[in-house]
């Protein structure tokens, strides 16, 4: 098998970005809210606790968020890599089944993930069953599946994303 790496941008689509800024416009109006009608006047130190952990659960959640979001794809012979923010998530090429253009996720039900904030990460459920995400642009999207499970993954170039895995696939990668 080829070796030489193919890598895949994946953008943060329109949607993405406009529930991002959603989301921080709504962080900022609370948070700013509750300091202009004097939640922080006679603080306690249960109130000043209290403050702390919701400010730090917040924080772990906008940072898990950004961790899980996809930065790029990266296709080898032996693996289809799944580059995140921290981390990645690879996948075995001899694993692939079938890759297809999946044509848009906004249908699509979010069982237990990220839903617009730096991009959509978890399991959803679609008209190809339930499936693990990590996209930026919903409308660019490519579903994977494995012997075990399915992906869906965006880029900006998903049909050539599609073609290169299914030189890798034996049988060509059809469903």
């Amino acid at each position: 098998m080829d070796s030489k790496k193919q890598s895949f941008r994946v953008s943060m689509g329109k949607a993405a970005k406009r529930l991002t800024v959603a989301y921080f416009m709504v962080l900022l109006i609370f948070f700013g809210v509750s300091y202009l009608f004097g939640v922080y006047d006679n603080p306690t130190p249960a109130s000043m606790a209290l403050d702390g952990s919701v400010a730090a659960i917040v924080a772990v959640m906008t940072l898990w968020c950004w961790w899980l979001s996809p930065k790029r794809i990266d296709v080898s012979g032996e693996w289809l890599t799944i580059v995140r923010r921290i981390g990645r998530k690879r996948i075995a090429v001899s694993d692939i089944t079938y890759i297809e253009r999946y044509g848009g996720m906004g249908s699509d039900t979010r069982v237990c993930g990220v839903g617009g904030v730096f991009g959509f990460t978890g399991w959803f459920k679609g008209r190809q069953g339930k499936y693990f995400a990590y996209v930026g642009d919903y409308h660019d999207t490519v579903m994977v599946a494995t012997t075990r499970r399915r992906y869906l993954v965006s880029c900006d170039k998903p049909g050539e994303l599609v073609a290169e895995v299914r030189k890798h696939i034996h049988g060509g990668g059809m469903a």
